[in-house]
């Protein structure tokens, strides 16, 4: 096999893993470059060190999740469909269970698992994987692809697969560096952004109640006024600058965007999400009619934490000693609000570098997306985070990653297959 017959695999993240581990099942010879001194340091974190690999909502809903990729990113999440995924992870040890909201985890919970199945795959396969190899540029002659370098030496490649990641989270690895070999190649990379993140507010009082979560919280949004569909159920976490958990980063991609095309959003906060309004407003009526000495303290204690509650009070601009009995209806009105619908002014995402993903990327219309190849140099290909093809939390990033890094894996070994004959 000569140089020219090898796959060149740059970034050893979950979409990385699964091209070199796709391209070599596919009898491709394979190296896998990973600038870092162990790969998927970033999977490790995913989840919160659980792995959220996929979702399993209904493949056309779970393809609408992605808004405007889900278009690009059809083929490869149909051949890499959660049925298959499921199987190839079970083919190499893992097991899968399903959470709430359709979420699917590794059965035992851990991403190290998931990280370790996949380096015995690409290995078991035979690729190899380098350590401590930065790639700085692509080696291109006359619009021929010939390899990469990194600091001290070529790697000759017949085909090259891109899957370097975002800016998020800086010390797994994840810097950048596959937005300037796209460019190298004359993709055009859309600026990169935090997408699914925590958030920035206006309002400053989130920050005294930093550390505290709202459990079984609910977040919809309203963008330039209007309400947009649905909403997210989840625990939220208070911040020193703002809001984060679940709840907030199941809608931060679409808030993220909104703010990009300079629209104004405000999070309406349901920090009582299993007791509906209408009881809520039935039972102040009860305190009111009945002349209880519930005060409004003593209202919001008995459904929300005592730090939590005593901030609200005073959010409500009411005496929190003051008996519901004699509040107006007004100000019952405003108690009801502030617990079902408690409005957050988001001023925008936390920095980049903190970002679960990043946004931004490869520009989609310049790759092939039945193939992951470029569209500009013949043999180049890219997956995983790198492109411009986002969705939002619950597992749709990772199931995309892995996904794209099949996709082009295989067809980075077909092309090898082609242009080289027989390996």
């Amino acid at each position: 096999m000569t140089p020219a017959q090898q796959v060149v695999v740059v970034g050893a993240g979950p979409a990385g893993m699964m091209a070199a581990a796709r391209a070599a099942e596919r009898g491709a010879r394979v190296q896998l470059l990973e600038r870092g001194p162990e790969p998927g340091r970033k999977l490790l974190m995913t989840g919160n060190g659980r792995c959220n690999l996929s979702n399993a909502a209904p493949a056309a809903q779970f393809l609408h999740a992605y808004g405007p990729a889900g278009r690009f990113l059809r083929t490869a999440l149909a051949t890499l469909d959660l049925r298959a995924l499921t199987a190839w992870l079970a083919a190499h040890g893992i097991r899968t269970v399903q959470e709430d909201h359709g979420r699917v985890f590794p059965a035992d919970r851990r991403a190290r698992s998931v990280r370790d199945a996949l380096v015995g795959a690409l290995h078991a396969a035979g690729a190899e994987l380098l350590h401590g190899q930065r790639v700085e540029g692509l080696l291109i002659e006359d619009g021929r692809l010939l390899g990469v370098r990194t600091a001290d030496r070529v790697h000759a490649a017949g085909c090259v697969i891109v899957a370097t990641g975002g800016l998020s989270y800086p010390a797994t690895g994840s810097t950048g560096d596959g937005y300037e070999l796209a460019r190298q190649a004359g993709h055009a990379v859309h600026a990169p952004y935090a997408a699914v993140t925590a958030l920035r507010t206006v309002e400053t009082w989130p920050g005294r109640l930093q550390g505290t979560a709202a459990r079984g919280a609910a977040v919809r949004t309203r963008i330039d006024g209007d309400a947009t569909p649905g909403r997210h159920a989840g625990d939220l976490m208070w911040t020193h600058y703002g809001v984060s958990g679940p709840a907030v980063l199941a809608v931060s991609l679409a808030v993220t965007r909104a703010l990009q095309e300079g629209r104004s959003v405000v999070l309406e906060i349901d920090l009582v999400a299993s007791t509906p309004q209408d009881a809520l407003q039935a039972d102040l009526k009860r305190m009111a009619d009945s002349g209880s000495r519930h005060t409004v303290l003593r209202v919001l204690r008995e459904r929300l934490p005592e730090r939590t509650a005593r901030v609200l009070a005073d959010v409500l601009a009411l005496d929190p000693a003051l008996p519901v009995a004699r509040c107006t209806r007004a100000e019952r009105v405003r108690i009801v609000q502030t617990l079902k619908c408690l409005p957050l002014r988001v001023a925008g995402p936390r920095p980049i570098a903190e970002a679960i993903v990043t946004g931004g990327g490869v520009a989609p219309d310049e790759v092939d997306p039945r193939t992951m190849e470029s569209l500009r140099v013949p043999g180049l290909f890219f997956a995983g985070e790198l492109l411009d093809a986002h969705g939002p939390t619950g597992g749709h990033n990772l199931h995309a990653a892995l996904a794209t890094g099949y996709l082009a894996g295989e067809h980075a070994a077909s092309r090898i297959h082609t242009a080289g004959g027989p390996c």
